[in-house]
């Protein structure tokens, strides 16, 4: 598993319409798509695979609940499929380093 620093986006991940923003950002730019035959004749482009998108408790509960307010599109890209939203315990983190470190 790699990780990678995606840079800023100069947006408030308080406000579920910063964070549709954000996540529309993150499934555009670095989820891998392709098209999808649909039983009509026309494509539609879907993830071929996602990618993690971590924050606090409430960045997650966040971006799941945009995912869930989404979750009525009419493609797998407008329900924000692409984005996994995970938590990341920073601080828990640092501490089980600071404990290994001594």
């Amino acid at each position: 598993m790699h990780q990678v620093p995606l840079g800023l986006i100069a947006k408030n991940e308080n406000l579920n319409e910063d964070m549709v923003d954000i996540l529309d950002h993150l499934q555009s730019l670095y989820v891998p798509m392709a098209d999808k035959q649909l039983p009509n004749g026309c494509t539609e482009k879907v993830p071929i695979d996602t990618v993690f998108f971590g924050g606090d408790q409430f960045t997650e509960e966040r971006a799941r609940n945009v995912q869930l307010a989404r979750s009525d599109g009419m493609s797998t890209a407008e329900r924000l499929e692409g984005v996994w939203p995970k938590n990341e315990d920073w601080h828990a983190i640092r501490t089980a380093y600071k404990v290994m470190k001594n």
